[in-house]
């Protein structure tokens, strides 16, 4: 079984939402040649220094508290949020995002 872990956690939801859905409903119709399955998405919030690499904050509205429960809620997969940047100290951990 091959595991893939979805890129672009918030920008692609609708997309990463319908590839799982997609291979878990083929899954026992073997129209893949190999077994494979999405096991999880990754990436980083909107407006997120957290990552220690490229945000791009283009056509996106800041995500209030709310909206991150909703979109978390909405997601059918585990997310694995991008925690990369070295340069974080003591205030950004107390940060709510």
């Amino acid at each position: 079984m091959i595991f893939i872990s979805l890129p672009l956690l918030y920008d692609n939801l609708k997309f990463n939402n319908f590839l799982k859905t997609f291979i878990y409903s083929h899954q026992k119709k073997e129209i893949f040649n190999i077994p494979m399955t999405f096991d999880s998405a990754h990436g980083s919030l909107p407006f997120s220094y957290w990552n220690g690499d490229v945000n791009n904050n283009w056509g996106t509205n800041l995500p209030i508290y709310n909206d991150i429960q909703n979109f978390f809620k909405s997601l059918n997969l585990p997310a694995r949020i991008n925690c990369s940047n070295t340069l974080l100290c003591l205030e950004d951990l107390e940060d709510i995002h």
